[in-house]
């Protein structure tokens, strides 16, 4: 068995000879000091590897506001410190990150690959960014990308979390919601049960949760809301193109969230949309709707 040189000195730290000094007792100041520094320094000054993250993962990546979620991670620490701890990074901006982690789990100095988690539950409704930091013993660090040893052996970006509002009840709560708001939610509902009447027809099956809805009159707060939503920049774009093509942001309009949850080769999916509803509450494309229904009646 290879030991690590680091290791070696650890084992050889009692039994320094008082050599390389004309006298003995300058030699014995000379191995009491050579102690005392190894002692100080915590032999962080042999070693200069850096720890390295092997695995990241954050699972589920969309959920909804007060479910826990879990942030898996394996490290492995080369340089003969050992590892010392591993430190949850959180944001809402994944261009800047805040000073210190918001958990952190103590490690017991062994070598690895030591694998743990940590289990999160963000405050409210919004998209959130995680990333980890691990020390070594001797002050060394690296975070998930491993950035401190050039992407090596394995590189991961910080994992983005949605978090979505509890879904609306079947009785909305009118003293929460605008007027808009509600007859939005209503007409919304009855085109996604007409649908889904008519692809259970076919063998499909599929169910749906209402998650949030908003009323607008610009486009660049619509924007932003479907961000925090979870609503995919491609999703954003057709929505804002619809607002722009309806003349909407002049009249006014509302933007409902849907959750699909459709099975699919025996597995079940969920799919985040929007719905985009004029100044009546009416979705865009809600008559061709009723008329496509009309010729399946």
């Amino acid at each position: 068995m290879t030991i690590n040189p680091l290791d070696q000195i650890k084992r050889a730290i009692n039994k320094i000879n008082p050599i390389a000094h004309p006298n003995r007792k300058g030699a014995k100041r000379y191995a009491d000091m050579i102690i005392s520094v190894i002692d100080g320094r915590g032999l962080s000054w042999l070693d200069n590897s850096h720890p390295t993250v092997q695995s990241f993962q954050v699972m589920p990546q969309s959920l909804t506001l007060g479910e826990p979620f879990t942030i898996d991670y394996t490290l492995s620490d080369t340089g003969g410190s050992g590892l010392k701890q591993v430190g949850l990074w959180r944001t809402q901006d994944e261009d800047k990150w805040p000073e210190n982690p918001i958990q952190t789990n103590t490690l017991a100095g062994e070598n690895g690959p030591l694998s743990g988690s940590f289990t999160d539950s963000p405050p409210s409704p919004g998209t959130y960014w995680y990333g980890v930091h691990v020390v070594d013993n001797a002050g060394n660090w690296n975070d998930e990308r491993n950035s401190n040893t050039n992407y090596q052996p394995i590189s991961f970006e910080p994992v983005g979390v949605v978090v979505r509002e509890v879904a609306i009840a079947e009785a909305v709560p009118t003293e929460l919601y605008s007027d808009l708001e509600i007859e939005s939610i209503r007409k919304v509902r009855e085109v996604v049960d007409a649908y889904i009447s008519m692809t259970s027809v076919y063998g499909s099956y599929m169910s749906y949760n209402i998650i949030d809805t908003k009323s607008f009159d610009s486009k660049v707060d619509a924007a932003r809301y479907m961000n925090d939503m979870g609503i995919t920049y491609d999703g954003t774009q057709v929505a804002l193109y619809i607002v722009d093509m309806y003349g909407l942001e002049s009249t006014g309009f509302c933007i409902v969230i849907i959750e699909y949850n459709v099975e699919f080769f025996g597995e079940w999916l969920s799919i985040l949309t929007c719905a985009i509803c004029d100044e009546d509450g009416v979705p865009i494309g809600y008559e061709g709707f009723q008329q496509l229904m009309q010729g399946f009646a």
